[in-house]
């Protein structure tokens, strides 16, 4: 049978010029997207740039403003040589490490001359300042010692037994800590606490200056009753 010839005024090319007009149309090359792109999205990109700039522009300025204030505060710390000079700079300085330092060291003086209560208070100050644990530990045992010394053994005996038995504390400061508790105890004729005390220090550092001394007060002691 012949082939039906196609109608008149039909292109049999109609569905290839299609197929070309669609990947005209979806291949534009990528320079005229990118305009296109801009042209709708502009004011957005150049707000993200600016915001973009503005914080890192803004970072640097506060670090070198840091750098130097904290350049400017060390300064100052060194300069600080007189317990009124450590106390003013103390005081405006709050919070920051260097402000405990110089209270830890106001309260080393104010022990020495025997101004306990005036020490206690500066220890518990400096201890919420210092940034390095050994030194809020020390910080804390001054405290509780002048407490004691003052008077207060109620207030500070408590602090040196939360030492003794903080395991993050320095083993040195444990140690001071259990041989203070031993002292008081022994002083109360509680002999058989001050024994568990001083167990206490020979267990935890066996040799060493602790060590002597418990060994020395371990002797000051009555020998233990035969049950």
């Amino acid at each position: 049978m012949a082939e039906k010839p196609p109608a008149r005024g039909k292109n049999t090319a109609d569905d290839r010029n299609l197929i070309d007009a669609e990947a005209s149309e979806s291949g534009l090359d990528f320079e005229t997207w990118v305009i296109n792109f801009w042209q709708a999205n502009r004011r957005t990109i150049l707000t993200a740039i600016i915001l973009a700039l503005v914080i890192v522009v803004g970072l640097q300025l506060y670090r070198i403003i840091s750098a130097h204030q904290e350049s400017s505060t060390r300064e100052a710390y060194a300069e600080a040589t007189t317990d009124e000079a450590k106390k003013a700079f103390a005081e405006s300085h709050r919070g920051h490490p260097l402000a405990g330092a110089a209270l830890l060291s106001l309260a080393d003086s104010a022990y020495a001359r025997g101004d306990y209560n005036e020490a206690a208070g500066l220890y518990e100050e400096a201890a919420s300042d210092l940034e390095l644990p050994v030194l809020a530990f020390r910080a804390g045992l001054g405290q509780g010692v002048s407490l004691i010394q003052f008077g207060l053994q109620s207030k500070g005996e408590p602090i040196l037994l939360g030492l003794a038995e903080n395991t993050s504390a320095p083993e040195a400061i444990r140690s001071e800590a259990w041989y203070h508790l031993a002292s008081l105890a022994i002083a109360a004729g509680e002999n058989e606490k001050a024994r568990g005390y001083l167990d206490s220090i020979e267990e935890l550092s066996p040799v060493g200056i602790w060590a002597s001394r418990a060994t020395a007060l371990r002797n000051t002691l009555p020998a233990p009753v035969a049950e």
